[in-house]
């Protein structure tokens, strides 16, 4: 059975920075990684990671055990990515990967962050 695809609002795309912040912590994990603990293929993960898709709980709570978290430990963590976002949370393609580092960093100026909207 193919796995239904969906956009991704808020929540999703706040997974995907949680997701960039501990991959700095253990940066042995990768999306090949990843892709083995959720049961796909990198190529998904990809597509998850840059907004193409939404993650799902079960991705969820086996990204989260993959980084040694609660899975709702890791969803608290998530959580306070939300408020980083641009305004446009039914965009599937409105941010790339070098947006999503930019943002995990937390480095980007108000200047930049206005130009990822």
């Amino acid at each position: 059975m193919k796995e239904t695809q969906t956009k991704p609002g808020y929540f999703s795309r706040a997974i995907s920075l949680e997701i960039a912040a501990q991959r700095k912590a253990h940066p042995d994990i990768t999306q090949q990684a990843i892709a083995a603990a959720i049961g796909t293929s990198q190529v998904t993960v990809s597509h998850r990671v840059n907004g193409r898709y939404s993650w799902t709980t079960k991705d969820i709570d086996a990204i989260a055990r993959l980084f040694d978290l609660d899975p709702f430990e890791f969803v608290a963590l998530a959580r306070r990515h939300v408020g980083t976002l641009p305004d446009t949370p039914d965009s599937p393609y409105d941010m790339t990967a070098s947006q999503i580092e930019a943002l995990s960093n937390a480095t980007a100026t108000p200047r930049e962050k206005s130009t990822l909207q």
